[in-house]
């Protein structure tokens, strides 16, 4: 069964008692990440397989795992991703892959279902091919010959050898000299020689306490786990000849492939191999990141031109910002003007709104004027016409007695 949440951007997948949330998680990782937490309700171990693909124009090797998030249990085939790890009953395990930042616009193609393998049955794959396995290697056992190294009795020391080698500070065992080594060589080889013949038996014998040991002169035992692992040493240096490399391989077969591979590491050795493995896998986890970054942010030298190019801008902005300043001070001045502007605007509008009343009370007045010059038209009528008749006819005749005054007045002036 399963069922998707596009607010949740999730999906849910469950087969034989495993469970599978996929889900996007963009700021639970250092990077965009594709999540899966899986769930085993099973009762035994269990070798579970998730299988997950990817979108055909998002190439598989652009996926990035983080070393701490299972990165070891991952691989790459073709055109899907494989988890494989096991789990115990009950157990819950959370596991990523990385996305490029590019790849993050449409995550809804990155959320199919996942495909859960080696859960089917009452008994899953891998303990199938466990069982046909452990036939084949008993079978093996059983038809391959013996060539390990055996010792019949344990070597001896005398205690005065002892207190010799302890007092004159004989050479480890993994320290033997190269003829300590040859001495080996040719046991183990007539060891083999005689294996051929029948049942291999190789021993190693111990020698007569008479015979002095290379080095010091004191005798000197080297155990065969010793001896195996300085073989193993001259052989990954690369101390031991063709021809003796060669003589090994057949007379021990796999057993020298054993020998170089099997060599004690030491321990810090392994720490630093270790700790350089995590590095490697954490940068090859980033690398996605870093690739995405630079594909959005550009190279060291598109960065150095943006920032001549913002340089040049913030002068820019500088003097923009002094221009801009000149004009705050203009507006600030123009501002004080316009105040006082509104003073002189605030006093003219009472003048004339006393104007406006003025007017209003001479209009009043003018109204009743014209009413009482109307009503004094009616009033005076005909008599009015007839007495300015009388005033005219007055003023003629007044006239004509002005007139004869004043020739008199001339006549009495000429004599």
């Amino acid at each position: 069964m399963s069922n998707a949440d596009s607010e949740e951007v999730s999906v849910v997948v469950e087969r034989g008692g495993i469970s599978v949330e996929k889900s996007f998680e963009p700021d639970d990782f250092p990077v965009p990440a594709i999540a899966f937490v899986i769930h085993s309700d099973r009762e035994e171990l269990t070798d579970v397989e998730i299988v997950d693909s990817v979108p055909d124009d998002v190439p598989a090797q652009d996926i990035g795992f983080h070393p701490k998030y299972g990165a070891d249990f991952w691989r790459v085939e073709d055109d899907r991703i494989v988890f494989e790890r096991e789990f115990e009953a009950g157990e819950e395990y959370t596991t990523v892959y990385g996305l490029r930042a590019k790849d993050t616009d449409d995550i809804e193609r990155f959320l199919t279902e996942p495909s859960i393998e080696g859960v089917e049955g009452e008994e899953s794959v891998s303990d199938i091919i466990g069982d046909e396995d452990a036939d084949e290697d008993e079978a093996d056992e059983e038809e391959a010959p013996d060539t390990s190294i055996e010792l019949e009795e344990p070597i001896e020391v005398d205690e005065e050898d002892e207190e010799t080698a302890d007092e004159d500070a004989a050479p480890a065992p993994a320290e033997a000299s190269a003829d300590d080594l040859e001495s080996a060589i040719a046991s183990i080889n007539e060891g083999a020689a005689d294996g051929a013949e029948g049942d291999i038996d190789a021993t190693v014998e111990t020698a007569p306490e008479e015979e002095p040991a290379h080095g010091n002169g004191t005798a000197e035992a080297v155990s065969v786990n010793d001896l195996a692992a300085t073989l193993a040493s001259e052989i990954r240096a690369g101390d031991v000849a063709d021809e003796d490399l060669e003589t090994l391989r057949g007379a021990l077969g796999p057993d020298i492939d054993a020998l170089e591979t099997e060599a004690e590491v030491p321990g810090h050795v392994e720490a630093k191999l270790d700790k350089l493995q995590a590095d490697v896998d954490e940068v090859v986890a980033y690398t996605g990141a870093l690739e995405a970054f630079l594909d959005d942010a550009g190279t060291a030298e598109e960065l150095l031109s943006i920032r001549e190019q913002f340089g040049d801008i913030e002068e820019s902005v500088q003097r923009l910002e002094g221009t801009v300043e000149g004009v705050e001070s203009d507006v600030t001045a123009v501002d004080d003007r316009m105040d006082d502007v509104d003073e002189q605007v605030a006093s003219m509008a009472e003048t004339t709104t006393a104007l406006d009343d003025r007017v209003a009370d001479v209009e009043d007045e003018l109204a009743d004027l014209r009413g009482e010059l109307a009503t004094m038209q009616d009033e005076l009528g005909e008599d009015l016409e007839s007495r300015v008749a009388a005033v005219e006819t007055e003023l003629d005749e007044m006239e004509d007695d002005i007139e004869t005054l004043e020739n008199l007045r001339q006549a009495l002036a000429g004599d």
